[in-house]
Parts: C-alpha cells; structure tokens; sequence
C-alpha cells in the first residue's frame, strides 16, 4: 500500500513525513520504533470482520477505495452503512467534515490491496454514526442517539474521537448503556 509508510504508528522507522496536517508543521522526523508493531500482529490475524466497530464521529466516506469493502452492511433489518443523526437524520451517513473517516480508516483501511494506505485490521466491519456536521460540530442529543444505535445495532466497539465541555448525565447513562450492552 503506497501510503504505509507515512503511518508512524504502524511502523516507524525514523521516515520523514512530509505531508498532512501536523501542527507545528512539516517535515517531521519520527522516532525508529516508536509504534504498535503492528507487523508482528498482522502475522497472527488481519480479520476482524467478525466484531462490528462503530465510528460515532462526522460519519464515513463509505466509497473509499480503502474503506468500501470493509463497511458494516446492516442487512435489511438497518441501514446499510449506518446512520445520520445531523440535522433530520437520514440512512445516509457521509462524512463531509474528514475526521470519521480518517479515524476508520485507522481502524480498518483494507490492507495489502496495493491501494492507499492500511488499517489495524485489514479486514473489517465499520458502522458509519454521523453525529457531527461538516465543521465537525455536534450536540450531546445526537451523539446520545448514535451511541443507542451502535448499541441497537450490534457494535461491540464504540469509537468516540470527540471533544467536549462539561459533563452531561444523559451522556454518562449512554455510555453506562453501551458498557452494560457489553
């Protein structure tokens, strides 16, 4: 995959990125081996299609050629990538801000496909929440109903990449929910 070598947490050789959003800027020089090792694991398993990851975040870009295959398809019985709780809510959960997508792609870009870069797991089931507009901007209600419907809808992992202000009791008895659904 011709991007893999600007994931430093994939494996850090020391490489120079030169690209991207960093903020003091670019080049930027890694540390050699300062990174998960990820190698070693793949040699043991790359599949983990079998768990559901939900991405509650500013949805997923669902036609990436790193993430199309590797996308929750809820069946019939759901929407079939997820859902958008922005604005009326829709069954159509794309990402127009970046960041829900760049956190997928971390989670379960195909991997060893000669295409972009790769994933923990190359092979995935990702469900797409959308709970942040464009700006990456949101509101505890939304996020609450994206936590209930990875819940609802068989996610055994929850990933949040949010910031956020004070804390909400509504937002504690979802997540309290989430742990409880295991």
């Amino acid at each position: 995959d011709p991007d893999y070598g600007q994931l430093w947490a994939a494996k850090n050789n020391g490489q120079v990125i030169s690209t991207g959003t960093y903020p003091s800027g670019f080049p930027v020089t890694g540390t050699a081996g300062d990174d998960m090792n990820l190698e070693a694991a793949w040699n043991v398993q790359t599949d983990c299609s079998s768990v559901i990851v939900a991405v509650v975040d500013s949805g997923v870009n669902y036609n990436s050629t790193d993430l199309a295959g590797n996308m929750w398809n809820g069946g019939g019985a759901a929407p079939l990538h997820g859902w958008n709780f922005v604005g009326t809510g829709s069954s159509d959960p794309m990402d127009y801000a970046g960041h829900g997508t760049h956190v997928a792609g971390i989670i379960g870009a195909v991997g060893n496909n000669s295409t972009g870069t790769t994933g923990v797991c190359w092979k995935a089931s990702i469900m797409a929440v959308r709970v942040l507009d464009a700006t990456g901007s949101g509101f505890t209600t939304n996020i609450i109903q994206g936590l209930d419907f990875a819940i609802n809808n068989g996610a055994k992992i929850i990933n949040m990449s949010l910031g956020g202000g004070a804390s909400d009791p509504a937002m504690s008895a979802a997540i309290t929910r989430a742990q409880n659904a295991n």
